[in-house]
């Protein structure tokens, strides 16, 4: 759904920034240079990704866009074009938005929409490099008064997934935009310690007739510790329970709301304590069919920051999933933290459960000012990947040299065992069945100094098979252990532009950021990264 083409949000632009002299101009653009090949391709190539973001606001009023554009020595990759744009008039009681959009109803159970600033993906289909961007292109109504926020969204969704290449490409005439969600949101907010909300989503497919509707009811609770102090306050003591149930397909007035393994539902429940030295945060996710495309619930799975564990981060199935999280930390100085988490959760395959589980441990202590550090344990297992036990020990130290200038040292040590357990129970004979072990390596020494530069060597080691195998030579398998190294410089000119270099081998693998997954390719070369902002 186009709400307005390109040439009228060119105009607009030219009018605004012709209008006023007070107005404010930001200019975003992030620009990407490759060489080398990437998913283990034998031959290498050249290729330069740019985008460019243009916001122009005054008073009530603002605009902007963004283009995307991406040339190699591949020419059929290549592609040029605005991704996004919009038209914005905002108020203190209400905002009107045409075109491009993010937005979220309650935790994302029905929909979520989001970017994620600074991922660079490359497309399978293409090869062509791309911003993961989820996002709609319609008109965004929101309404407060008082207490209450209401908010009205039309929109077409876009497959993340995709890159705007597939838009031209002429053999696969597949477009990234298909189909149009509505809906609207209603939220209460009594004294500033319990909000209600409630929010109703219509899926509407591209093609009529084929597939059906899809229409999601959801209600949702927040209760803080505001309410309890207005009765008798407990010092040092701060809590916070959110909970959101969502149907799918059903209709509420009539039959109520069912949590039933033959209705669609969703259900989240989130609870936070913090007493004194004691932090406890709990979650427990109950999802049967919501895998709608435009929505993104919790995962309810620790996110870590620590490389070698972000990328075994489970990848939240929707259709079929139900688990809890749990994490306890105790402060016992202002020099020493205590970290437990535990995460489990469930799928079910063909009528077979498949399990993730994890237990982390962690340490951290300040030894003076200018050393502190962390160690970790975890164990997991993930069935789904076939991955039956997976141990990780590893630590990370800083050391700050003076007020500017500090080192860090992070060093992980994996063992972990495939076996596909769950293949033989299905009878797939196409699976090698053998009991696999195998380990991984990670080290990282970096130097910086704050506003002005960084510099790192990472090195990384894997005995795993779908690691040491290279895509390119299809009649071998290659099972010798596999390194990847690599020089990463980083550059703050000013502040406004900041020039970031890599040189070497990256592995690739599973990677997470705010709560969202994605794929990143092996890659084997130069790569140049500049970011402007004027």
């Amino acid at each position: 759904m186009n709400i307005f083409p390109n040439f009228i949000v060119l105009f607009l632009l030219f009018f605004a920034l012709n209008s006023q002299n007070s107005a404010q101009i930001s200019v975003i653009n992030s620009a990407e240079f490759q060489f080398g090949n990437s998913n283990d391709r034998i031959s290498s190539r050249t290729g330069w990704y740019d985008q460019f973001n243009l916001n122009y606001s005054a008073n009530l009023f603002s605009v902007g866009l963004r283009l995307e554009n991406y040339t190699s020595s591949e020419i059929e990759t290549g592609y040029s074009s605005i991704t996004q744009r919009y038209m914005e008039i905002r108020e203190s009681s209400f905002r009107v938005r045409l075109g491009n959009f993010y937005n979220m109803f309650g935790n994302g159970i029905s929909h979520r929409s989001f970017d994620l600033p600074g991922v660079i993906l490359e497309d399978l289909g293409s090869f062509s490099r791309y911003t993961p961007t989820r996002d709609l292109n319609g008109i965004l109504l929101e309404y407060s008064l008082l207490s209450t926020q209401l908010t009205f969204l039309r929109g077409s969704p876009v497959e993340s997934t995709l890159s705007p290449s597939t838009t031209f490409n002429l053999i696969s005439q597949k477009d990234r935009r298909s189909g149009i969600i509505e809906g609207a949101e209603i939220e209460y907010d009594y004294l500033g310690f319990l909000r209600v909300g409630s929010s109703y989503l219509h899926l509407i497919p591209d093609v009529p007739n084929k597939r059906e509707d899809n229409e999601i009811f959801s209600f949702s609770l927040n209760l803080n510790s505001n309410f309890f102090e207005r009765i008798h306050k407990v010092e040092d003591l701060y809590f916070d329970i959110e909970g959101e149930i969502s149907n799918r397909d059903r209709n509420i007035i009539s039959d109520g709301i069912s949590v039933s393994s033959e209705t669609p539902h969703a259900i989240y429940i989130a609870l936070s304590i913090d007493y004194k030295k004691l932090s406890l945060s709990s979650e427990f996710k109950d999802y049967l069919s919501y895998n709608l495309g435009v929505n993104d619930p919790p995962s309810l799975v620790k996110e870590h920051s620590y490389v070698l564990l972000n990328r075994d981060t489970h990848v939240l199935l929707p259709q079929d999933e139900r688990g809890y999280q749990l994490e306890l930390s105790y402060f016992q100085s202002q020099f020493t933290t205590f970290t437990t988490n535990i995460s489990f959760a469930r799928n079910t395959i063909f009528d077979y459960n498949t399990d993730f589980s994890e237990l982390f441990l962690e340490v951290s202590h300040k030894f003076s000012d200018e050393l502190k550090g962390a160690l970790y344990l975890v164990n997991s297992k993930d069935e789904f990947n076939s991955i039956t036990e997976k141990v990780a020990f590893g630590g990370s130290w800083t050391l700050s040299l003076n007020r500017k200038s500090s080192t860090t040292v992070d060093i992980a040590l994996q063992n972990a065992t495939r076996d596909f357990e769950f293949y033989k129970e299905n009878n797939d004979i196409s699976r090698s069945f053998e009991v696999s072990k195998y380990k991984n390596f990670y080290m990282s020494l970096s130097f910086g100094k704050s506003g002005l530069f960084s510099t790192s060597f990472l090195t990384e080691r894997s005995t795993d098979i779908l690691d040491t195998d290279r895509r390119s030579t299809f009649d071998i398998v290659e099972t010798s252990a596999r390194w990847w190294s690599s020089i990463n410089l980083s550059f703050e000119l000013g502040n406004k532009h900041q020039v970031r270099l890599f040189a070497g081998k990256r592995r690739g693998g599973p990677a997470c950021t705010a709560g969202t997954c994605y794929e990143l390719l092996p890659f084997e070369g130069i790569e140049l990264n500049i970011i402007s902002r004027l």
